[in-house]
């Protein structure tokens, strides 16, 4: 027999793992921000000490001091970044963001309700298509049951050649075809769990979660940034065959370039987990209550349904 765990007793393991996870968390911070500091200070000196005076550079030079000035750029970005976001989660909005998914996650478990909200989000499916086209149909004064038992059968063609029949004006018919395009959301059950992770499908606010907004924001970012490494590359160029002070301000140019990469990583990591994962998490978390309702409606209708039959 498994004795049962006080929680008096647990409370300290808790909070000595906490302690662990934040020692552990601000070694990773602290060893992410020497490295970038070294990097930094390394391509300051490199760009510094180290200025060509070869009138006749190469594009093959050109292309290797731009790959360089990419790298360490991209390299601080990303370091940057990565702390930045570790420290978005740790505000207080996002912890209790992400305490309440987990518990109310725990509650879907515990409750035995895993596995339906494959029923739930069909539901949601539907109900939001009809939503959708009965607020269009409304501006032409078509009402949805009309729509579904009457016009729905009907091809574009068919509707067209029955429109003085059916007694519809011009914009009526427009409308109605309007109505007939609009596309049936997929709601994706993965997004009640407390994973962020979801898949192609749309969540049902029908807005691109931060994953994927991290992830086309990175391929932005590189090829802007590979745009402005070129740019400066090209300056420097042009300016490198008179080494005078001119030279010196395109160094530093690259250098504020860098510079500016650490800051706009810094940021956009903070601000991807601190504001959009929050505000995901918040919504996550209402939707997971309202599956918990649906759920409970659901069995309130099946016990008045076995009442009836008794």
């Amino acid at each position: 027999m498994i004795e049962p765990i006080n929680p008096e007793q647990s409370q300290p393991q808790q909070r000595q793992r906490i302690f662990k996870n934040k020692s552990f968390t601000s070694l990773l911070d602290g060893m992410t921000v020497t490295t970038v500091i070294i990097i930094f200070v390394s391509v300051a000196m490199l760009y510094l000490t180290n200025i060509s005076v070869n009138i006749d550079m190469s594009w093959k030079d050109f292309g290797y001091e731009a790959i360089i000035l990419y790298i360490f750029t991209v390299a601080i970005n990303f370091l940057s970044r990565s702390v930045a976001k570790r420290k978005g989660r740790e505000t207080k909005a996002h912890k209790e963001a992400y305490e309440l998914v987990a518990q109310q996650e725990s509650e879907i478990i515990e409750k035995g309700l895993r596995g339906r909200e494959a029923g739930y989000c069909r539901e949601w499916e539907r109900e939001e298509l009809k939503f959708a086209r009965k607020t269009l149909l409304s501006s032409a004064n078509v009402s949805l049951e009309e729509f579904e038992n009457k016009y729905l059968c009907y091809s574009d063609k068919e509707l067209e050649l029955k429109r003085e029949e059916f007694g519809l004006t011009e914009y009526q018919l427009k409308i109605i075809k309007k109505a007939k395009r609009i596309k049936r959301l997929k709601y994706d059950e993965r997004y009640l769990s407390a994973s962020l992770k979801t898949g192609r499908r749309v969540s049902p606010d029908g807005e691109i979660n931060t994953a994927k907004y991290e992830g086309i924001r990175t391929v932005q970012y590189l090829l802007t940034a590979f745009i402005g490494v070129c740019v400066s590359a090209s300056l420097a160029l042009e300016i490198i065959s008179n080494p005078t002070f001119g030279t010196v301000v395109m160094c530093i140019i690259k250098i504020l370039t860098i510079l500016i990469s650490a800051v706009v990583g810094m940021i956009g990591g903070y601000k991807l987990t601190a504001e959009m994962e929050t505000a995901e998490l918040n919504r996550k978390a209402v939707e997971q209550k309202n599956f918990l309702i649906w759920c409970e409606n659901l069995s309130d209708k099946g016990q008045k349904k076995q009442i009836e039959k008794e």
